[in-house]
């Protein structure tokens, strides 16, 4: 059994995409949940106002992908 936990919030399409091309790239298993409105209407723009994307990832790549994430997004620790 797999845990699935969520790396932080990504606003915009393009920052998820760029997050998702390095855990594809690093071959980290990984699923997306957009908000409602681009899922229902398959909306790919590149940034829609208030767009929410989640990124989920294996407990045991948390920290790798965490760190990935953060450094697209501009997150210091």
């Amino acid at each position: 059994e797999m845990k699935w936990l969520p790396l932080p919030i990504i606003e915009g399409k393009i920052y998820a995409d760029m997050v998702i091309d390095l855990l594809n790239q690093d071959s980290i298993p990984h699923y997306v949940k957009m908000d409602w409105t681009s899922s229902a209407y398959l909306v790919e723009a590149a940034s829609l106002p208030n767009q929410v994307i989640r990124i989920f990832v294996p407990k045991e790549h948390l920290k790798k992908a965490s760190s990935i994430a953060d450094a697209i997004l501009g997150i210091n620790k």
